[in-house]
């Protein structure tokens, strides 16, 4: 008899989507290769942020002075975890900005999220991709992927006593596994669910249905001056600076 006891997800590794910037061939020391090569060695997709379902979009932001002097910061927030694995990721680009006759800003956009991430964005969100125009740099995609590790242990019982063997394999088809892993949202439902919890005045529930959109679209001033208008409702300051900064850039880039 054999029977499959133990079904894990796993995150394995994370696909890489590399950044294609004519730009940063003049740019950045050693052109978009080294730029890429530098990323993909240190962008990874943190497992609990993935497991908690905090997918989204975040946007680093460089700026090179004319003396060489680089600012790198976020301009958006995710979680704890992804910003930690964006400023060190940040600090190891820090040295390789060229130094120009005019100072220069670039926007980084970097995606966090599961496989099939860049192009469920594209169809959920009207205008994705002519939001991210210059000074906006292709945008980098962090995704994971999932592997199944299932236990399989045979058990027989004959004379004298039972034995049994165990192995790890994947499973047979007619097994069904539940995923550990938030599916991604339907971006209509949760702006009229938005929507809804404000008409009501479910501050708190509108705040957390506020925060998960503005993950997948930052670019909405609306919903970023919503959310703004909520913390101070609820005594929060959480992305108060954040989407202040973040909304100043995007009047002045005019959007």
């Amino acid at each position: 008899m054999i029977k499959y006891l133990i079904s894990t997800i796993l995150i394995v590794n994370s696909i890489f989507a590399v950044a294609q910037d004519n730009p940063l061939d003049t740019l950045f020391q050693g052109g978009s290769d080294t730029y890429n090569q530098i990323l993909r060695n240190e962008l990874v997709a943190p497992p609990q942020s993935m497991m908690e379902g905090h997918y989204g979009m975040s946007i680093l932001s460089i700026q090179v002075d004319t003396t060489g002097e680089v600012q790198i910061g976020l301009m958006t927030h995710m979680d704890e975890q992804i910003d930690f694995v964006l400023i060190g990721a940040a600090q190891k680009i820090s040295n390789g900005w060229l130094t120009k006759d005019e100072p220069y800003q670039v926007y980084q956009p970097v995606v966090f999220g599961p496989e099939g991430m860049l192009e469920y964005l594209e169809e959920s969100i009207k205008g994705y991709e002519s939001q991210l125009k210059h000074p906006f740099l292709t945008p980098i995609v962090v995704q994971f992927f999932v592997s199944v590790r299932v236990t399989e242990r045979r058990e027989s019982t004959g004379y004298g006593g039972a034995s049994s063997t165990s192995r790890s394999s994947s499973p047979p088809s007619n097994i069904a596994l539940g995923s550990e892993f938030p599916r991604l949202p339907n971006l209509s439902k949760l702006e009229k669910r938005i929507n809804k919890h404000l008409e009501k005045e479910k501050n708190e529930k509108a705040y957390e249905a506020l925060n998960e959109y503005l993950r997948y679209n930052p670019f909405d001033k609306a919903k970023l001056r919503e959310r703004n208008r909520i913390e101070g409702l609820l005594g929060l300051s959480t992305y108060k600076t954040f989407d202040f900064n973040w909304f100043k850039t995007l009047n002045r880039l005019g959007y």
